[in-house]
């Protein structure tokens, strides 16, 4: 008996070593946020063309990555954002963005952005934004302009792209799966990578689906009011309180980093860098090899079914007014009364 006993034991730290080592493997084997040799640069460098928008509240390690340069720099509140740059929150961090159309991204834990394309012309109201988010979890409120004459606002995850029509809802991205949850006011046109050329899904407010890696969107399903509650907690930020409660709750050490500007936060703009805004959209080209045939697969989705939809709707109003007409035609006269 005690001879079994001692096998099990054995056979069941077998068991529990395995485990250790593969979880510690696919740990290794998985590529971290920030490059490891990536150096920090106390001097703050511009990035491309004119600051995008900025750093509401910074908490925790925020990175920032210019395209194309060799090291990092520590966010801090009010450090500018450029078009191309990589946006990274540590462990236990997170940021509040805001974007020169007043549209607020908000980045959790162990989060990673691009923005490769962000393009606002108010001039010429003309936007288009385009985000890469490699993984982790954001929010996106995107200010809906009703005097712009082109918005185009789009997402891509490792398994998803996001069409955006009005404006708030969370992304939640991983290399196999991507969660995306509307809140008030919004639709969403959801496709897979796998399958761009299928129907869109159509998100409406309050409302979730998942969609994993090879596979087109899930039914979508609506979440209830403990649901967004939950999930918009951790999005929600009281200034006067936050840094004390994120400290206390996740065991970090948060500073307000609003008195403290990386030493002086010097930016250079080299003038052959230097950007007029009339010129922005001429000089400013998606890098992403994917990313034009991309819009053009989606606008062109887009704008076959908003065509649909009018022809659909055009086919109703015709049918209302075929059998408005019948009855509007006068009733037959009703028989003498018989002698």
């Amino acid at each position: 008996m005690r001879k079994k006993n001692i096998k099990e034991i054995i056979l069941l730290s077998i068991i529990v070593s395995f485990f250790i080592l593969s979880q510690n493997t696919a740990a290794q084997d998985k590529e971290p946020l920030v490059p490891p040799d990536l150096k920090t640069s106390e001097v703050f460098e511009a990035g491309f063309g004119e600051a995008i928008g900025k750093f509401q509240i910074v908490q925790g390690e925020v990175f920032v990555i210019h395209k194309h340069k060799n090291f990092k720099y520590l966010a801090h509140n009010n450090t500018p954002i450029f078009q191309y740059d990589t946006i990274i929150a540590q462990a236990n961090s997170r940021a509040r963005i805001i974007l020169n159309d007043k549209s607020i991204l908000v980045l959790s834990s162990l989060t990673k952005i691009e923005m490769t394309q962000l393009i606002y012309d108010q001039e010429k109201k003309f936007r288009s934004y385009f985000f890469e988010m490699v993984s982790g979890k954001a929010r996106y409120l995107i200010n809906k302009l009703l005097d712009l004459k082109s918005s185009r606002l789009k997402i891509k995850t490792q398994t998803a792209v996001i069409g955006v029509r009005a404006s708030d809802f969370i992304v939640k991205a991983t290399e196999k799966q991507t969660e995306i949850t509307t809140l008030e006011k919004t639709v969403l046109e959801v496709l897979s990578l796998s399958a761009l050329e299928t129907k869109l899904t159509m998100l409406l407010e309050f409302e979730r689906t998942i969609v994993s890696e090879g596979e087109l969107p899930k039914e979508k399903e609506k979440i209830s009011d403990e649901e967004v509650k939950n999930i918009t907690k951790e999005f929600t930020y009281d200034i006067q309180q936050d840094t004390k409660d994120l400290s206390e709750s996740k065991g970090i050490h948060s500073v307000d980093r609003s008195e403290k500007p990386a030493k002086e936060q010097t930016i250079l703009i080299p003038e052959d860098k230097l950007v007029m805004p009339d010129e922005i959209s001429k000089t400013v080209k998606p890098e992403t090899e994917y990313l034009e045939k991309l819009n053009e697969i989606t606008t062109e989705k887009e704008e076959k079914e908003k065509a649909q939809e009018q022809q659909e709707q055009s086919s109703e109003k015709k049918h209302e007014e075929i059998v408005n007409a019948e009855h509007e035609e006068p009733l037959p006269e009703l028989p003498n009364k018989p002698q």
